[in-house]
């Protein structure tokens, strides 16, 4: 019986094709140097509701309903900023792994209420050191970490912890990141996803039936309302095509072991302030 899912191969990747012009030029144009998180063409969910996409590629600017490829990796972040509100400002705290938050800016410019509430919520530097998370910046000195789950965790990580008119969500922020390399481009997009596509996608992965890497998925968009009357988009994720093994297996060589290693060293950590 025909499952509708259309199958792709290596040829139908223009950077992965036999005697591909686009993996010549991506050579040609390169300097020899591993991927850096800011060579990716950046995306994220449209705020106040949104219905299409926007990419800044290398052609310039570009609308879509929804972005089709193949995601090569996803990870996720955590993060607490001064204010609840957008900010283009750097984080306070950023987490890796959803289980700790590190201190991204020096002491004094913490806000005054998170400087009352943090000591209380620090990891023990034996405890970092057991979990292989222990980091010195760069003048030597302990990167101080704070509980960001468990029965220890930040109170800004509970839900209601939001300052925001009529909001039931947290204060901190949860990020999931797609690299998604769609057909006819030699980059994956990198996609930040707030907080209210975050279960979508949790729902997504634990439902498909073969690897991620394998899954050729169309990523659309909805509007939905939140309680104090906001419009705000949600993704739809879809699996519309399979990849042949040998397809599948191109990818994650090319891209998803070179991204991990990235994400595991700590080179993936770009996050932009979302309005949601």
């Amino acid at each position: 019986m025909s499952t509708g899912l259309i199958q792709y191969q290596k040829n139908d990747f223009a950077v992965l094709a036999e005697g591909s012009e686009l993996a010549a030029a991506m050579l040609e144009n390169g300097d020899g140097s591993p991927f850096m998180e800011s060579d990716f063409p950046r995306v994220k969910t449209p705020s106040g509701g949104g219905e299409f996409w926007t990419i800044n590629g290398a052609n310039g600017m570009e609308s879509t309903a929804a972005i089709e490829g193949v995601i090569v990796l996803r990870t996720q972040k955590g993060v607490l900023w001064k204010s609840d509100e957008t900010s283009n400002e750097k984080p306070v705290l950023v987490s890796d792994d959803m289980k700790y938050a590190r201190l991204t800016i020096p002491w004094d410019e913490v806000p005054a209420e998170f400087q009352e509430v943090f000591p209380n919520h620090e990891v023990p530097a034996e405890v970092l050191k057991e979990n292989g998370v222990f980091r010195e910046d760069a003048d030597g000195n302990p990167v101080r970490y704070f509980y960001w789950d468990g029965p220890n965790k930040l109170p800004y990580c509970e839900f209601g912890s939001s300052t925001k008119a009529g909001s039931k969500g947290k204060r901190a922020k949860d990020y999931q990141i797609l690299y998604v390399l769609r057909k006819n481009e030699a980059l994956p997009l990198r996609i930040q996803l707030g907080p209210t596509s975050i279960m979508p996608i949790r729902k997504f992965f634990r439902q498909l039936n073969v690897p991620h890497t394998m899954a050729f998925v169309s990523l659309a968009l909805k509007v939905e309302k939140s309680d104090s009357g906001k419009d705000y988009s949600v993704v739809l994720p879809k699996r519309i095509g399979t990849l042949d093994p040998d397809a599948a297996l191109v990818i994650k060589t090319k891209y998803k072991e070179e991204l991990q290693r990235m994400a595991d060293a700590g080179k993936l950590n770009i996050i932009e302030a979302s309005a949601e």
